[in-house]
């Protein structure tokens, strides 16, 4: 994921960001680690066996990339 991301950033990029549902911890503890940040939930955004599941959108700046000096 670092060296998509490393690229993405040298080739233009300014912006990248993402979707999951709330419920994939250990995805969310990922996206954490690599320097994304919250932004917002969708409430109840999808219904999958019966259940509903919120999603949460994520955003990585370009200049919250370069100012992290360790990544994993």
């Amino acid at each position: 994921m670092a060296s998509a991301l490393e690229d993405a950033f040298r080739h233009g990029f300014e912006r990248v960001e993402l979707e999951v549902f709330a419920s994939n911890g250990a995805a969310i503890a990922l996206y954490r680690a690599m320097g994304f940040r919250e932004e917002g939930r969708m409430r109840r955004a999808c219904k999958i066996d019966g259940r509903y599941d919120d999603v949460l959108v994520f955003g990585l700046l370009v200049e919250e990339w370069t100012a992290t000096p360790v990544r994993p």
